[in-house]
């Protein structure tokens, strides 16, 4: 079976990719006043889109890394 296409893996990279878009928006936060609403929701909306975003990358290049760094991972 494909690393893709096993459950941990799914669930590892969703989990990291919540984590990376959550990482992002608290760094972009903090440099939005809090007196922009506008800006605060772009900021929450741009987060909820970046969350697809990191999984599609992550789903690609990860499988990459993980079958170089340990090559009977895939058995």
């Amino acid at each position: 079976m494909p690393i893709e296409l096993r459950k941990w893996f799914q669930l590892s990279i969703a989990s990291l990719s919540i984590l990376f878009s959550a990482l992002c928006w608290l760094a972009i936060r903090a440099y939005i006043p809090a007196a922009d609403l506008g800006a605060q929701i772009a900021a929450s909306v741009l987060m909820m889109a970046a969350m697809p975003g990191f999984f599609s990358l992550l789903r690609l290049f990860l499988p990459l890394l993980l079958l170089k760094l340990w090559p009977g991972l895939e058995k």
